[in-house]
């Protein structure tokens, strides 16, 4: 299977780690029935709704694998196979570029994606893109394995709070 490559996904239903060569999915909450899967890199889930697994991409598919030439045009929902099974096209910004320093953070019905020096919110339910900052350089997570670095992210009174690992055992977090 390898080792964790790049993140450890939950929705309702099941836990997705994603290792070097596959992904494997456990029924939750027990984590038992391991069944192994192929490669999904990058796939995430919300809180707050349905549980549904997304993953970025474009118009003719989820992106599997990390492309930096390719960039983002739509949101694909995944079934528990990890297929998709739908896709939501950006609106508001409708394409996003992607860099080897992705961030990704999870929050309630949406996600802050960074690339580069950029962070975008996107709603995970409308597709709606909007740029939170152009230049975000107060917060340097802990590199993965993968294209991607993960967190979550809260949202208080229209304010975001991201927490991220940084370094060692240190979790760190920034308000937005």
């Amino acid at each position: 299977f390898g080792s964790l490559h790049v993140n450890i996904d939950d929705n309702k239903n099941y836990l997705f780690y994603t290792g070097d060569n596959a992904t494997v999915r456990y029924r939750m909450p027990e984590l038992t029935n391991p069944t192994t899967l192929s490669l999904r890199d990058g796939i995430f889930s919300t809180y707050g709704d349905t549980g549904m697994v997304y993953s970025l991409g474009t118009a003719s598919g989820p992106w599997f694998t990390f492309s930096t030439s390719t960039p983002a045009t739509h949101l694909h929902v995944m079934d528990s196979n990890l297929n998709a099974v739908s896709n939501i096209p950006f609106t508001g910004i409708t394409s996003i570029s992607s860099s080897n320093s992705s961030f990704i953070a999870s929050g309630p019905n949406f996600i802050l994606y960074r690339s580069g020096s950029v962070l975008y919110k996107i709603n995970t339910t409308t597709g709606f893109v909007s740029n939170l900052s152009s230049n975000i350089t107060n917060f340097n997570p802990l590199p993965s394995e993968g294209w991607a670095s993960w967190g979550f992210v809260d949202s208080i009174n229209g304010n975001h709070y991201i927490y991220y690992h940084s370094s060692g055992v240190n979790t760190n977090g920034i308000s937005i």
